[in-house]
């Protein structure tokens, strides 16, 4: 029996190694994105809505895999499903490398969209069942590759770019990447066994439980917790747009240099905020740390917006990563500890409301930006940040988990 746990332990550990590479290869061939949109659209001599039209392809992608995650997933074998949908995302990928007709790229984007969000969601929900009371440390140690891989991302972009082989060589070695990873995993599995999960949804007679929506909707915590989430993802916000509203103010002054150090300063501070949460996990609970550091995150960046001082800039988003930068993983947490046994349902259900957050913040704030001003539009997430500091201080139930 103790040796079958100890052979049960190292191929978790094993796995949980598998797991790690698929979301470093998701958040590094996702985060090049940015950097190869201006060579897509000279390639296919695309004007800003033609742009618009990849940007809309990768979340219709998106969307209908959270929906699929909701109501499917759970009741699947993730072992299989983790590198299925990490092939998939890799053969999108190599795809794309043979330059395909503009309404084809399209149809293929749907795919890299869908495959690549039901990656992103196995890999945080598969970690979580591996470990289970536990899960806490190794999600943390997952979203800090997911960090490492973000920061990575736009340097393997740049270097495509810098060699000559461009987007479709960037997207063509990410593809072969991720590939052969998944093929290794199944030969790894057959060689070594599947690890024995420390949750699973099946009973005794090892038949999978039925999700229990109704429960699941009608839970106050996590109905208040996806309301957050939305509210949330205006914080990304701050990083995705600081380069671009820097140099709206002044781009002599915030050069393309001093904002791409920026954006690494920011990376840098989510790995070492998601590295001090999984090490400090026994000592913080997730919604204390919602809660503190949403207000926290609107202090930065009210002072980064008023006092407009370039070389307060770097100090301060360096700052604002380390203060929020577990967010995304502190919230993964508590849908977990509501539902441990269906994780990837309550995970998609959180990830819809980020998205359908995302789609709004990004309209107000571009909205604001176009009515009034720049500045003001970037005064949004500090206001959304406030919100989710008064939901886990005054409304979100700390006794009541799982009812």
């Amino acid at each position: 029996m103790i040796r079958q746990n100890r052979s049960n332990t190292h191929r978790i550990f094993v796995t949980a190694l598998f797991v790690i590479a698929f979301q470093t290869i998701f958040a590094l061939s996702s985060s090049m994105y940015s950097n190869l949109v201006p060579s897509i659209g000279a390639t296919y001599s695309l004007p800003l809505k033609g742009i618009s039209l990849i940007n809309m392809s990768r979340e219709v992608g998106n969307m209908g895999a959270m929906l699929l995650a909701l109501f499917l997933l759970d009741r699947t074998d993730k072992n299989t499903m983790i590198w299925l949908m990490t092939l998939g995302f890799g053969v999108g990928m190599l795809l794309l490398k043979a330059t395909p007709t503009f309404s084809t790229l399209l149809l293929i984007w749907v795919g890299i969209g869908s495959t690549g969000a039901l990656v992103d969601n196995l890999c945080a929900t598969y970690m979580a069942d591996l470990y289970g009371e536990a899960r806490g440390k190794y999600v943390s140690i997952l979203h800090a590759f997911f960090a490492i891989g973000s920061m990575v991302g736009p340097q393997v972009a740049a270097y495509f770019l810098t060699v000559g082989n461009g987007w479709t060589g960037a997207y063509g070695f990410m593809g072969s990447v991720a590939s052969i990873t998944a093929l290794v995993f199944v030969a790894t599995m057959l060689v070594m066994k599947r690890p024995v999960p420390a949750v699973t949804n099946m009973d005794q007679t090892g038949t999978r439980r039925k999700i229990p929506f109704k429960l699941i909707f009608a839970n106050k915590n996590l109905r208040w917790l996806c309301i957050a989430t939305g509210l949330m993802s205006s914080a990304f916000y701050i990083n995705i747009w600081t380069p671009s509203y820097l140099q709206t103010l002044d781009p002599v002054v915030y050069t393309v240099t001093f904002c791409s150090i920026i954006t690494t300063l920011g990376y840098l501070g989510m790995i070492i905020s998601r590295s001090l949460f999984g090490i400090l996990g026994n000592k913080i609970t997730p919604e204390g740390y919602l809660q503190w550091s949403s207000l926290f995150s609107a202090v930065v960046i009210v002072m980064l917006l008023s006092a407009g001082n370039k070389f307060l800039w770097p100090i301060g988003i360096l700052l604002y990563g380390v203060v929020n930068g577990a967010q995304f993983t502190a919230r993964f947490l508590l849908a977990f500890r509501e539902y441990p046994e269906y994780t990837s349902t309550v995970a998609a259900l959180t990830s819809m409301f980020g998205a359908f957050g995302g789609i709004i913040f990004n309209y107000v704030i571009s909205s604001i930006a176009e009515r009034f001003s720049y500045t003001t539009g970037m005064y949004t997430p500090a206001v959304a940040m406030v919100l989710v500091f008064l939901i886990f201080m005054f409304v979100y139930d700390k006794k009541s988990i799982g009812e």
